[in-house]
């Protein structure tokens, strides 16, 4: 068959705009889901109204302040092999707490009442005290 007209190049291509040198991927809103692992840990906080990104381990030293017990929504991009589960403690002191392992490529909305996202895990001879956060919620806990 012979088309009934010819697509012509527009005589302007759009380019996709660079992000300026400096400026980080993520500010002061939710990030986007990406489609292709980026190695990140997202947090997302509605009292603090922004989100922060870790590329490794995040110690009680490497949060900011205020933020510990803020957390709303959390994501697991990175890259899948070993370590790629991130631990989310309840307590700052990371080595003796209970804690809810959130696996590579998982997002979850801590808000939602329709799924249980609870600290499910304590370390092997861990104290009373210890286990005591074991089964609360994981939303403004962590």
């Amino acid at each position: 068959p012979v088309p009934t007209s010819q697509v012509t190049e527009p005589a302007v291509k759009a380019a996709k705009p660079e992000r300026p040198v400096g400026k980080p991927k993520i500010q002061s809103e939710l990030p986007v889901r990406a489609l292709n692992a980026d190695g990140n840990f997202y947090v997302w906080s509605d009292d603090m109204n922004k989100a922060l990104l870790y590329s490794g381990d995040a110690s009680f030293d490497g949060w900011p302040d205020g933020w510990n017990n803020k957390v709303d929504v959390v994501w697991n991009n990175g890259y899948p092999g070993p370590y790629d589960d991130v631990n989310i403690y309840d307590y700052a002191i990371w080595s003796g707490s209970a804690y809810a392992c959130i696996g590579n490529g998982d997002y979850w909305d801590l808000r939602r009442r329709d799924v249980n996202y609870v600290f499910s895990w304590v370390n092997d001879g861990a104290d009373a005290w210890q286990r005591s956060p074991l089964g609360r919620r994981v939303h403004d806990n962590g």
